[in-house]
């Protein structure tokens, strides 16, 4: 990649925004960095990007090419690309039941960024006539690509054909020009295609792209030449005529199903604020730095939908209300509630909250919330795993062996579909159905007590 003095100048004087199009509004943010590698704002839209780095376009694929960039893949890739498969099926599944209900066999589906072909394959579990196409730049992900699922993936994609459906997932932000790119997904969308479209978004929830947690380099990482939010890169789809029919905003960041409308693009764009983004810039850069120095609950005043401060203000606070000079309803009203408002998309604050209804005896409470954790993110395994162990702490508390049996039934119910939907929690959740089984009397069984929960 370029060196950190070429990244730092100023960007070059035919240099267009990808959103509003200006090319001599750019402003140097290296200031609200940790370190300076030539982050600008743009002073008409507020988009945010890297000029020097996107005019090097040719060694940014190089980069992806690279082993610099990922090594060869291992059973982890395959465990992230199954939890976001849970999430393409909710977010996929009336389109597809559509598909199945018109007879429609063989769609022609094109992934860009496809990885492994993980996506790509299981689609095919929908529509075994499918006609697959991807693109990739890592030859180790193509290979396995091949191996794995049998599809050929290409360093490019063909867009001289007509597709149904168009998959970018977590890739638009990485790319150059993406405006270009977009424009060309529309053009290719088949009559009744649609683009299925996921990207981070920044200055709305404080998390890193991709990764749990928060990390303050990591957020503006410049392999993320496109640092939008939310409102501009919806401005970004209908500048490239793409007209958004469905969207979800907690299964993973920022996703989208758009079908081509050019009429969009004779719409007005609505920018962003300057002076607010600015302000924004300035705000992430003092909670990230408040969250280094431990300070949690300061960190929370200043950018409240920050999930890892809401949890560990509450945490580091514990002894204070752990000695309940507090009381359940205080903890309740001065964390829990609060952090809920304040990351109402986060399903990592969905389930601390549930945890500590847990900790507090407040089972049906925190059974309801991590109902909610389920419909922030399908499946997921950390909500599947506390709700077995709420069933299993009622059954503890339950006034008779029938009702005891009935919650240890559900928390092995649980467990079960967790072994059937996770690879990487199948051990655990084995382990647990036997431990549950061995606290259920089978028919005709004297009377024996079970044994304790672990």
């Amino acid at each position: 990649m370029p060196d950190n003095q070429t990244l730092t100048s100023p960007p070059p004087t035919d240099f267009p925004c990808i959103i509003c199009g200006t090319k001599d509004r750019w402003e140097n943010v290296d200031e609200f960095r940790l370190n300076a590698v030539g982050m600008h704002l743009c002073g008409r839209c507020g988009f945010v990007t890297y000029p020097r780095r996107c005019v090097k376009t040719e060694e940014i694929a190089e980069h992806y090419r690279g082993h610099d960039y990922r090594e060869a893949p291992t059973v982890n890739n395959l465990f992230s690309g199954e939890r976001k498969l849970h999430y393409h099926g909710a977010f996929l599944g009336e389109l597809f039941k559509s598909w199945q209900k018109d007879k429609k066999e063989s769609p022609r589906i094109l992934e860009i960024g496809a990885a492994l072909g993980m996506v790509l394959g299981w689609t095919r579990s929908f529509f075994p006539k499918a006609e697959l196409f991807g693109t990739e730049l890592t030859l180790s992900f193509r290979r396995n690509a091949w191996w794995l699922y049998q599809i050929k993936l290409d360093e490019t994609a063909d867009f001289s054909k007509k597709y149904d459906l168009l998959i970018s997932y977590k890739v638009a932000e990485h790319i150059p020009g993406v405006d270009f790119e977009l424009r060309k997904y529309a053009e290719s969308l088949g009559d009744g295609g649609f683009l299925y479209i996921s990207v981070p978004t920044w200055f709305n929830e404080l998390n890193d792209p991709g990764r749990q947690g928060f990390d303050l380099g990591f957020y503006y990482d410049p392999n993320h030449v496109n640092v939008w939010s939310r409102n501009l890169f919806e401005q970004l789809l209908k500048k490239c005529g793409l007209e958004v029919v469905k969207e979800n905003h907690s299964y993973y960041n920022d996703t989208y199903l758009c079908r081509r409308n050019d009429d969009m693009m004779n719409t007005p764009l609505a920018f962003d604020d300057v002076p607010t983004r600015r302000s924004e810039l300035r705000r992430v850069l003092e909670a990230g730095k408040l969250a280094i120095e431990g300070k949690w609950g300061e960190a929370v005043e200043v950018w409240p939908n920050f999930p890892e401060a809401n949890v560990n203000a509450y945490e580091t606070a514990r002894s204070r209300a752990h000695n309940h000079q507090l009381g359940f309803e205080g903890i309740e009203q001065d964390y829990l509630l609060p952090a809920l408002k304040n990351c109402p998309n986060s399903a990592a604050v969905s389930n601390f909250v549930a945890d500590v209804y847990m900790r507090y005896e407040q089972f049906e409470t925190a059974l309801l919330q991590l109902k909610k954790t389920l419909e922030l993110r399908p499946n997921d395994p950390p909500a599947l795993i506390a709700m077995a162990h709420c069933f299993r702490q009622m059954a503890a508390r339950a006034g008779s062996p029938e009702e005891a049996g009935k919650f240890i039934g559900e928390a092995r119910e649980a467990m079960r579909f967790l072994e059937k939907i996770s690879k990487q929690c199948a051990h655990e959740a084995i382990t647990w159905v036997m431990q549950d089984n061995a606290r259920l009397p089978v028919p005709n069984e004297k009377n024996i007590s079970p044994p304790a929960i672990a």
